[in-house]
Parts: C-alpha cells; sequence; structure tokens
C-alpha cells in the first residue's frame, strides 16, 4: 500500500513541480521588466534634461530669439483715495523719475491761464507707453479724467465687426455708382419697319449713352454704333419724357458713336447734376483687379455687377489699328452693354458684343479705354479722321529674324478701293517702314497715321516674296478720309 501511494505521487509529482516552478518564474519576469521600465525612464529622464540645458542656448541663437525682449505695459501709480496731493509746505510731492516733456509744446490748463502763457509751475499729465493689439506703442496720457469722475481709464477703441466691413466697402461702392450714375444717361432707339403684310410698325428699345462733353447748347454722348446704325429716331430719355437727339459722328470700326441732342429743352433739374464722365488707364489694369459694370450689363437699365477682371492679354485687329481686350467675372448679355468703371470713379473700358470673334463669347469682354481716348476726342470735335485701308497682325520677332527683318507689320486684308488698294499694297505684304519710320506694331502703325491729315501722300517700305523671292518696294499711298467716299 505504501508502495502504490509512492507510485501515484510520483506520477503527480512532475505535474506540481512544473505548476509552482512556472508561477515564480512570470512574477520574476514581471518585477524583472517594471524595474528595467523604471530604470530606462530615469536614464531618458536624465538625459533629455541634460540635452535641454545645454542645447537651450544655441537653439534660441539658431531661430533668433536671442535679443528679443517682450514688450510689458509700464505701470501706472493709482491714486490713493484720501492722499494729501501736496507735501508738508503745500507744494506738490516729487519724484525721482524723470517726466517726460508735454507733447507738441501744448500748457496745461494752469499755465494756459497765467497772463502772457508763462507756466505757474503746475506738472503736466504724466505720459504712459501702452502697447496696442497690434504691438505698436502708442503715447495714452494718464490722470485726465474729460468727464470728471475721478476716473483715469483710458476705453480702448472698439474693434470693427466683419459685418460692419462689409458695410463700409459696399457703402463706399454705392458711393462710386452714385458719383458715375451722373454721367450715364438713357438713349431711347426707334426703328421703323413693314412687316409681311406691308403694315408699317415701329420698334424702340434702349441703351446706355456716356456723357463725354457738353457746350452751352448741346450734350455730347458716346454709344456702341451697333444700337444706333439702324436708328429711324434717336432721343434722350429723362423721367420718362424724350428729347430728340441726333446721329453726330461714329466709327464703325471701333463701334462707337457720338450722338448730340439741345440742352434747351432738358429739365434743370437734369442739367444741374449731369456731369462730363473721367476717362481713366485701362493699359493699367491687372488680373485681379476689382472692379464696377455700369450702365446695363445685364440687359436691364441702371444696373449693375461686381467682379474683378479675369484676363487682359487680347488683342483685336480693326481697320489700321488694333484695340486691347480684357475680361471680366461680370454677368455678360445678348442685349446688355455698358462700362467698366475701376474703385477711383473712372471709366476704363466699354463693353462690347461685336469685338468677340476668336474669344469667349461667354465671357463679359470690354474694350480698354486708352486706345479710345484719342478717337472719341476726335469724333466728338468733328476732326477727320485718317484712312489707310488695310487689316493686318502683329509679326513675332522669331519670324523677323528669320526673313533678316528688325521690323514689320503682316497686311492680312486689304479693304477694297482705300487708299492702300489704289497704292497696290496686297495681301501677305510686310510694311517695314513708314515715311522712313520703322514700324513694330499695329499701335505704333496707327500712331503715325494720326500725325497725318486726309489727302497727304505718305511713302511706304514693303516687303514682299514673289515666287519665293523676296524683295523690297516702295509705294506712295494717297491718305483718305475714314467713314466718307474715298
Amino acid at each position: 500500500m505504501e508502495q502504490k501511494d509512492q507510485v501515484e505521487n510520483k506520477e503527480y509529482q512532475f505535474i506540481r513541480e512544473k505548476v509552482v516552478l512556472r508561477r515564480r518564474s512570470r512574477i520574476k519576469k514581471m518585477v524583472w521588466s517594471f524595474g528595467f521600465t523604471v530604470f530606462l525612464a530615469a536614464v531618458f529622464g536624465i538625459v533629455a534634461r541634460a540635452m535641454f540645458l545645454y542645447a537651450d542656448k544655441p537653439l534660441k541663437h539658431l531661430l533668433g530669439f536671442v535679443g528679443e525682449l517682450s514688450p510689458t505695459p509700464t505701470p501706472r501709480d493709482t491714486p490713493t483715495k484720501g492722499a494729501n496731493p501736496s507735501g508738508p509746505t503745500g507744494e506738490p510731492e516729487r519724484t525721482n523719475t524723470p517726466k517726460p516733456p508735454t507733447p507738441g509744446g501744448i500748457l496745461t490748463p494752469e499755465a494756459a491761464s497765467t497772463p502772457g502763457g508763462t507756466p505757474t509751475g503746475a506738472e503736466t499729465p504724466e505720459t504712459s507707453i501702452t502697447i496696442s493689439p497690434s504691438g505698436a506703442e502708442e503715447n495714452v496720457p494718464t490722470g485726465i479724467d474729460p468727464s470728471g469722475t475721478g476716473s483715469s481709464t483710458v476705453t480702448p477703441p472698439p474693434e470693427i465687426s466683419f459685418s460692419e466691413q462689409y458695410r463700409t466697402l459696399f457703402s463706399g461702392m454705392q458711393k462710386i455708382i452714385h458719383e458715375v450714375q451722373h454721367s450715364l444717361v438713357t438713349i431711347t432707339v426707334s426703328v421703323n419697319g413693314i412687316d409681311w403684310l406691308d403694315n408699317p410698325y415701329e420698334t424702340e428699345s434702349q441703351t446706355m449713352g456716356v456723357v463725354i462733353g457738353q457746350t452751352v447748347e448741346e450734350l455730347l454722348l458716346l454709344v456702341n454704333l451697333d444700337r444706333v446704325q439702324s436708328a429711324s429716331r434717336i432721343s434722350l430719355t429723362v423721367d420718362r419724357e424724350d428729347y430728340e437727339a441726333q446721329l453726330l459722328n461714329y466709327d464703325r470700326d471701333y463701334n462707337i458713336a457720338v450722338v448730340r441732342t439741345s440742352k434747351e429743352e432738358l429739365p434743370e433739374s437734369f442739367l444741374s447734376g449731369v456731369k462730363v464722365a473721367v476717362f481713366g488707364e485701362s493699359a493699367t489694369l491687372a488680373v485681379g483687379t476689382p472692379i464696377l459694370a455700369l450702365g446695363n450689363p445685364n440687359g436691364y437699365m441702371g444696373s449693375m455687377d461686381l467682379g474683378v477682371v479675369t484676363s487682359r492679354q487680347s488683342v483685336y485687329y480693326i481697320t489700321d489699328n488694333s484695340v486691347d481686350l480684357f475680361n471680366t467675372s461680370t454677368m455678360d448679355s445678348e442685349d446688355g452693354d455698358g462700362v467698366i468703371v475701376n474703385f477711383s470713379g473712372e471709366i476704363v473700358g466699354i463693353i462690347t458684343r461685336t469685338m468677340k470673334a476668336g474669344f469667349d463669347e461667354s465671357m463679359c469682354t470690354a474694350v480698354g479705354i486708352t486706345k479710345l481716348k484719342r478717337v472719341i476726342e476726335r469724333l466728338a470735335t468733328g476732326q477727320k479722321q485718317v484712312y489707310f485701308g488695310v487689316r493686318g497682325d502683329d509679326v513675332p520677332r522669331e519670324a523677323l529674324n528669320e526673313k533678316g527683318l528688325s521690323s514689320g507689320i503682316y497686311v492680312m486684308e486689304v479693304e477694297t478701293d482705300s487708299p492702300a488698294f489704289r497704292a497696290g499694297i496686297k495681301t501677305g505684304d510686310i510694311i517695314t517702314k513708314v515715311d522712313n519710320n520703322f514700324v513694330y506694331t499695329f499701335s505704333g502703325f496707327n500712331s503715325i497715321l494720326n500725325l497725318r491729315e486726309p489727302g497727304m501722300a505718305m511713302k511706304v517700305t514693303l516687303w514682299r516674296t514673289v515666287r519665293m523671292k523676296a524683295e523690297e518696294i516702295e509705294v506712295t499711298v494717297k491718305l483718305g478720309e475714314r467713314n466718307k467716299a474715298n
């Protein structure tokens, strides 16, 4: 029996020994791991502290923080209730702290009451330096109580909210619109016609006019030619009343016309408020410049739109010249026209519907006013417009170099029965000189033309290629008058 028990104990002895040894080993490992972790944390903390202490100054020097001082407001002396403002002798107590002189030489009330303006010894108000929220120092007088309540606290100016800034912005734009609208008028265009039953009819439409000048007797208005060229009657509309107007002058290529109307019958209230428009410079416009579209940009008279200049690299070539176009983010309408105004209240462009060939017609396009100023002046004053009779393009520098030329403009079209046509100029010619003046761009070519008068003879040097052979030719062109029989 005893032997049997020993055998059974022997069989279970391995299991018991196994369990006890396994438990002790696990506890030992946990204790050892915890102790090692604590040790590593201590070592890391010591090393981190040492690195922080030794690297503090080099890092500040590297980041440029050395020598910077944080501004702190100058402490102010708070008056104690019941304190005696004067010393034992009745004179004001003085401290060793130096006080700054009165700014601007302004005298204190005591000094101002002394005859001759001589100070009586009263001290000027103490001035302290206060740090504004933006970090700038401001001189704020302390100890002065304009309300007489005994308080010397200076109330900071209230912060302007975003809604107030937004309201201020649009209030400023409304002022600009109000000023410019004194130079914009409504033109009514009447067109007579006959329907397919031979019945006469009349249609009316309205467009915008810009006041460009006035004399003692007349007002001069600028309109888009395509709006009035087929009109049977043109009138200026004021307070729903129509006043007769006549077409004075026009230019088909620029699509502009000048209309005049007598001031005799116009209401005095209208005449007293009307102003001649101010033209700015479109050549200095940059992409992103904020602008206003006024007149009837969306097809409704008196409407407006706000936007920015989106592009300004477009050039449109017309007879004997080129005009600069720019696009805006304002609404575009088939029935709309008007002017583009900058935030200085100056007209910098005229919205066009006819000069969009080759460009995105869904964009609002305007003709830059810089090149139009001289044309408008000539039309308004009745000066004769010089006529040459070619349409063309500027020649790239690379193309000129390939042909061995230093200057030139390319002739793309010669108008029939024009002065250039009669002189023998052909499509494909390159005009290099005009009266021995080199020509580089169509704009420069037009500037040379404007120095001449209709009827004058002008020597033109051409570069022409005939049967694969290039040759230089000189022709004489007798200039004509634009918009007249040539």
